[in-house]
């Protein structure tokens, strides 16, 4: 799972730049809910202000009374970081790492990638009952909590409105897009239940249109404007370049 591209690691994912890091606290006092770290070679694509690197994860649980001791990832992709900082996160080479891969997007996991999520859960909180269990997908939302949220229900038989609350508090707003939510209730609702309304997307959700607004106006724009002078335009990276 080691990431040895040596072409770049291409364009840092939509939506992700002003996504929150990381779930506000643990939960079900177990999970870490968390965005994927992207590693040192996006850094000329990341302002200093956005970066968020495996090393950053693993440095913020330092006040957290146990560590995390494994990682699920389920993004659809290999090219965010090298596995080899988790599983030495905290120096020691003592996190495990596995992957879930979701395709994500309208796509909710599958009974087979949920029934692997809850399986290696269950095994590793059996063997590590102390340690935490960090789990990312591209933002940290919805493949994430859906996850979370079956497995909460499944194995811990928490009712489905405990679980997404649950999950929402910690990583607010929670789930907000509409079919994993009327996934989770066909699987887990009552017959005469009525899916809730998803949350209203995030503002970082809609990074991209506000960075090719701020692009048009000063780098293309104001330049050409006898009232600024071309000394004092704003460069910042064009958007698209940044796979925004």
């Amino acid at each position: 799972m080691t990431n040895n591209n040596q072409s770049g690691p291409g364009p840092v994912p939509n939506r992700w730049l002003y996504c929150p890091r990381k779930s506000t606290r643990l939960i079900a006092e177990k999970f870490l809910a968390f965005k994927t770290p992207l590693d040192s070679r996006f850094d000329e694509q990341v302002p200093d202000e956005c970066r968020f690197t495996p090393s950053m994860l693993f440095e913020s649980t330092r006040s957290y009374k146990h560590r995390i001791g494994l990682w699920i990832d389920l993004t659809n992709t290999t090219r965010f970081y090298n596995t080899e900082e988790v599983k030495n996160g905290y120096g020691d080479g003592s996190v495990a790492y596995s992957k879930v891969a979701c395709k994500g997007h309208s796509e909710t996991p599958s009974e087979e990638q949920a029934t692997l999520f809850m399986t290696l859960c269950e095994n590793f909180i059996s063997r590590y009952p102390l340690k935490i269990i960090g789990v990312h997908c591209t933002h940290g939302f919805n493949r994430t909590g859906f996850l979370l949220v079956s497995y909460l229900v499944e194995k811990h038989n928490w009712g489905l409105e405990a679980a997404l609350l649950e999950f929402s508090r910690a990583r607010p707003p929670g789930i907000y897009k509409e079919d994993y939510l009327a996934k989770l209730y066909q699987l887990y609702g009552d017959s005469d239940d009525e899916v809730p309304q998803a949350p209203p997307r995030p503002d970082w959700c809609f990074e991209g249109w506000f960075f090719l607004f701020y692009y048009i106006v000063y780098n293309l724009l104001i330049p050409f404007s006898n009232q600024v002078s071309v000394s004092k335009r704003i460069n910042l990276p064009c958007p698209i370049l940044l796979g925004l």
